[in-house]
């Protein structure tokens, strides 16, 4: 029996296909995450659609790959982030300039520079899973969250606030996208949470409770 030819729609979506995989794979190997070796001259299989849907953050712009100034990713990083061929991945929120890890006091940082309508900000990014018990004078976290294909971000003075907020924001997860980011950053930002707060239904007699 002879075999039936596929139809052109179905051609055109297997080669549109391949065409999106060698770009996530272009991607990924730009970004230092895949060798210069891997995958080439052969066709991608199960360890490469692994990577690809592993760093999808990364594929899409939300995050970027960055080598630590130390020798080696701490073990602490590699609980909270995603890690390869000696790189860490970072989320990237809008304004992002720079990234970096770094040797600070009592450990290894996370240093990151954004833009914002108030000039250059230096925030330290932080992972929800392992929240700081004291926060710095003159400083507060930044929850960066999706919202209407943008992002908007949620500040908090203590780590009780943040973290009742994260508790809230966890039970309704299946009603949105994860958040973005969350990091620790000056006190003096300007910010509008109105938008953040309707996203999770709270309203300012929740908030006084």
């Amino acid at each position: 029996m002879a075999k039936r030819k596929k139809t052109t729609k179905q051609s055109s979506a297997a080669r549109q296909a391949r065409i999106e995989t060698r770009k996530a794979i272009s991607t990924l190997r730009k970004a230092g995450l895949i060798g210069r070796g891997e995958f080439r001259g052969k066709k991608p299989g199960g360890s490469a659609y692994k990577l690809i849907r592993k760093y999808q953050d990364v594929i899409r712009g939300e995050a970027i790959a960055v080598k630590p100034s130390t020798r080696l990713i701490p073990k602490a990083l590699r609980k909270t982030h995603k890690a390869r061929r000696g790189l860490l991945v970072i989320p990237k929120p809008q304004g992002t300039i720079s990234s970096k890890i770094t040797r600070a006091k009592g450990g290894v940082e996370i240093r990151r520079t954004r833009r914002t309508p108030k000039g250059l900000k230096r925030d330290i990014v932080i992972s929800a899973d392992n929240i700081p018990a004291e926060i710095p004078a003159g400083k507060r976290f930044r929850l960066t969250m999706p919202n209407w294909g943008g992002e908007s971000a949620r500040y908090f003075e203590t780590p009780q606030q943040l973290q009742q907020f994260l508790g809230e924001y966890k039970k309704r997860q299946n009603r949105f996208e994860e958040f973005v980011d969350l990091s620790i950053t000056d006190l003096d930002e300007a910010y509008d949470d109105d938008d953040a707060l309707s996203m999770l239904g709270y309203d300012d007699e929740t908030q006084e409770e």
